[in-house]
């Protein structure tokens, strides 16, 4: 039993004390896009080690698309070698920034988006 509690205490300075340790996280968002009007939002998301996947947006028939965005995060720094295909067409990234291990980029893909045929839903 006086083993069991020098565990919980000593599990518990060890964990208060990595909690000190830990340095601070911050982060700020800024706008990248605005719309007014009757405006609505679509996102989907995929994860995949084979560099496949599905994505599906939900489009109100006779919608007309503003803007759509491909989104990309690896664990290489630096968004070079992001690319590929959209629905057929190449798609080229812009890095939106990295650090040591993470890379995240956009591709602007309105122009593959918008022309699609949306069925009702």
């Amino acid at each position: 039993m006086e083993s069991n509690m020098r565990f919980k205490k000593t599990t518990l300075a060890l964990a208060a004390a990595s909690m000190l340790a830990a340095g601070s996280a911050s982060a700020a968002l800024t706008s990248f896009q605005t719309f007014t009007g009757n405006v609505g939002y679509s996102a989907d998301g995929v994860g995949s080690t084979s560099q496949n996947g599905t994505i599906s947006a939900q489009v109100m028939a006779g919608s007309t698309v503003l803007a759509a965005y491909l989104y990309t995060s690896t664990w290489i720094a630096g968004a070079s070698g992001a690319g590929g295909t959209f629905n057929g067409s190449a798609v080229s990234y812009t890095s939106l920034g990295s650090n040591s291990y993470l890379s995240a980029a956009r591709a602007d893909v309105t122009s593959i988006v918008k022309p699609q045929k949306w069925p009702a839903i």
